[in-house]
């Protein structure tokens, strides 16, 4: 029974969640990159980011969506050409809806861990209330 609770929730607070990202933050096009497909988002971008040589990266926050849920995730940014590149999801990127949510801060790319926690739990305050957590939905993001 609470499944199907559950289910039936998530039928409106998915196109909920969709619907505040795409009236409030701006879409962002991105470029494939490496493709790491390892669920570890936050720390691939800051990894690439500490590692450029050659041009400077920036790590970015952002929302995209998958099946009417929007997942939490971070890319990196050329500073140079403004492009985004999702060196995570890799040729995936390309069929994905982004939408910017904010920059890291440079002096805060070994916390990253940390970062992803707090936004996690800062989205999960803005969308979940007491039912969806009574329910089992324990992530809105």
């Amino acid at each position: 029974m609470r499944a199907k609770i559950a289910s039936h929730l998530w039928k409106t607070l998915g196109p909920e969640i969709q619907a505040y990202f795409r009236h409030r933050h701006d879409e962002i096009k991105v470029k494939p990159g490496t493709g790491l497909f390892n669920y570890k988002c936050f720390y691939n971008a800051a990894q690439s980011a500490l590692d450029a040589q050659e041009k400077k990266l920036r790590v970015i926050e952002c929302v995209y969506f998958s099946n009417h849920y929007a997942i939490l995730h971070y890319i990196n940014q050329d500073v140079e050409t403004g492009e985004y590149i999702d060196n995570t999801l890799g040729h995936l990127a390309s069929d994905l809806q982004y939408y910017f949510l904010r920059e890291i801060p440079p002096q805060t790319l070994t916390d990253m861990d940390i970062l992803f926690g707090k936004a996690q739990d800062y989205w999960d305050s803005v969308f979940l209330k007491w039912y969806h957590r009574l329910a089992g939905i324990t992530r809105a993001l």
